[in-house]
Parts: structure tokens; C-alpha cells; sequence
């Protein structure tokens, strides 16, 4: 009897080990499939600005305008756009958003100028273009 319940306690966590190895062995299989080393960076990526960051400060630069009104009332801050960027790189217009609000006179020209956006280099999912929605920041802030 003795035996048995010792065979019976060794089987339990000799399953136990195994099924805890084959967890780790599958965990370790996956994560290595995962690793961004196996695939190309050019198979995914988010939406981005033609040109890039400097692109998109330059275009900003020679764009925005600081609402008068809100520079005499001393108004700053940064706003937040969320707009969608379609397979194409188009914008629709009714598709753009303020996701974080911090006058009305600045949320209207973050709004104006993500509407005249050129079109983005669309993301990609798989090596194809999908839609993808895109939050930016639009920062006002006044100098002395």
C-alpha cells in the first residue's frame, strides 16, 4: 500500500515537471518566433509623414498659425488629433477628432492644419496598407 501511494505521488509530479517543461519549451518557441530579428521591419509599420519627423515640424513651421486671440489671453498648450489614415494615405476629413482639448481657438487650428495634411505613407500590416488612426500632438506655446 505504502508502495503504491509513493508510486502515485512520484507519477503526479513527474507529470507535473512534464507538463511544466512543455510549457516552458513552448513559451521559448513562441517568443522566438516573435522576435523582431525574424521579420522584416518593411512588413509592418504604422503610419507615418512622407519625410518623417523633420518633415512633419517643418510642415507644422510653415503652416500653423497662433490664434491672436488666444496669445492676448495668454492661452498654451498642446493639443491632441486623432485622425484616420486610410489604406491609401488620404485623411478623410470627417474621420479627424481632437482627442485632448485645450481652448477652442487652439483645437480649431489643430484641427485646420491636419486637415490640409498631405497624404501619409499608409501602415502596413502583413506587407499590405491598412487603415490606421494616428494621434498628434499640436503645440502652442507663447514666447517672450
Amino acid at each position: 500500500m505504502k508502495i503504491n501511494v509513493i508510486n502515485a505521488s512520484l507519477m503526479s509530479v513527474l507529470l507535473f515537471c512534464q507538463i511544466n517543461f512543455n510549457k516552458v519549451t513552448t513559451e521559448k518557441a513562441i517568443f522566438s518566433l516573435e522576435s523582431p530579428l525574424d521579420t522584416p521591419s518593411t512588413n509592418n509599420r504604422d503610419a507615418q509623414f512622407i519625410g518623417g519627423d523633420n518633415a512633419y515640424s517643418t510642415f507644422l513651421a510653415g503652416n500653423l498659425h497662433y490664434p491672436t486671440d488666444a496669445i492676448r489671453q495668454g492661452i498654451q498648450g498642446k493639443v491632441f488629433v486623432r485622425f484616420l489614415i486610410e489604406k491609401d494615405g488620404s485623411i478623410p476629413k470627417d474621420c479627424i477628432k481632437i482627442a485632448k482639448s485645450v481652448h477652442q481657438l487652439l483645437d480649431n487650428e489643430s484641427l485646420r492644419i491636419v486637415k490640409i495634411f498631405p497624404n501619409w505613407t499608409p501602415a502596413l500590416k502583413n506587407g499590405k496598407p491598412i487603415a490606421q488612426y494616428k494621434e498628434v500632438p499640436v503645440k502652442f506655446k507663447i514666447t517672450k
